[in-house]
């Protein structure tokens, strides 16, 4: 089903490039499936298109973790966070991003800053933040 798709999605960005959603959605469905340096160009495609989308800067810097390229997913997760301050996603991943540089406190902030602005389910935003800094340390 992916597959067909992408397959899809392509089809639909030769005659329209520069359809931020068609950008979008083809970088998503490459990166579900591990295609993230195929995704990494249709992200960065939709965020030349719509750059005060929070949600592309973020997935952009997903792809971007994926590939290695930490420096320029931590950049990509502060202009989402940038954009909007509420996407806790966002913080989670920045976290996420700078445990693997090892910068804790750093880290420890944008954890911080998931729990603050998801108060409603701090616990599932501190267990995300203790699990990543798990998996990382």
């Amino acid at each position: 089903m992916t597959a067909e798709a992408i397959t899809v999605f392509r089809q639909a960005n030769n005659g329209y490039a520069s359809d931020f959603w068609v950008n979008f959605g083809l970088g998503s469905l490459l990166s579900n499936v591990d295609r993230h340096a195929e995704a990494i160009r249709y992200y960065t495609a939709a965020s030349a298109l719509r750059p005060t989308s929070a949600a592309v800067h973020n997935n952009l810097g997903i792809a971007l973790m994926h590939q290695g390229r930490v420096d320029a997913a931590v950049t990509a997760y502060r202009r989402a966070i940038a954009l909007d301050r509420d996407l806790v996603a966002a913080h989670d991943n920045l976290a996420f991003a700078l445990l693997t540089q090892r910068k804790l406190e750093a880290a420890a902030a944008a954890c911080r800053a998931a729990i603050t602005i998801d108060a409603g389910d701090a616990t599932a935003s501190s267990l995300r933040c203790v699990s990543n800094a798990k998996a990382r340390l």
